[in-house]
């Protein structure tokens, strides 16, 4: 387990207030880690949960991917090198896809890798290669028809 002083956890304090203003609950790096580190074993295990689980899960990582833009240097590549072995590893277990998941654009144009890649077809809710290919689109869908049913 990588350890942080508390000086590099204040450092993040306005990030981290913002981003739990974002999520509707309080957020912490080390909980932010942990949550991936539990999710990339349950991928590993087999996922069982839902196609909308699994990109909810993929959030969590767009909120880590923001820690590392906005930590300075050494904290950046601390939180880089805890995520090194967890991002490996789920990359290991899944496989890439034609285009990345995402329910509109990455901040900044960066997708990172884990929004390229699909759980096992043993996934529940993707169960052959025609479907997993699907899920790009099938999310693309869902969010156009939910932002012309709530006007956003």
């Amino acid at each position: 387990m990588m350890r942080f002083t508390d000086d590099e956890l204040l450092s993040l304090g306005r990030l981290l207030t913002d981003m739990s203003a974002r999520a509707h609950r309080p957020l912490a790096l080390v909980q932010l880690i942990d949550e991936w580190a539990v999710f990339v074993s349950e991928v590993e295990g087999g996922y069982a949960l839902t196609g909308y689980d699994y990109t909810n899960e993929l959030s969590g990582r767009d909120l880590l991917e923001e820690v590392i833009r906005y930590a300075r240097s050494p904290l950046r590549e601390k939180v880089e090198l805890a995520l090194a072995p967890l991002d490996a590893r789920l990359q290991a277990v899944t496989r890439e896809l034609m285009e990345p998941i995402r329910l509109g654009p990455p901040p900044d144009a960066i997708v990172p890798l884990c929004w390229q890649r699909s759980c096992s077809p043993s996934w529940k809710g993707c169960h052959d290669a025609t479907i997993a290919e699907a899920l790009p689109r099938v999310v693309a869908i869902m969010a156009a028809v939910a932002f012309l049913s709530f006007g956003h």
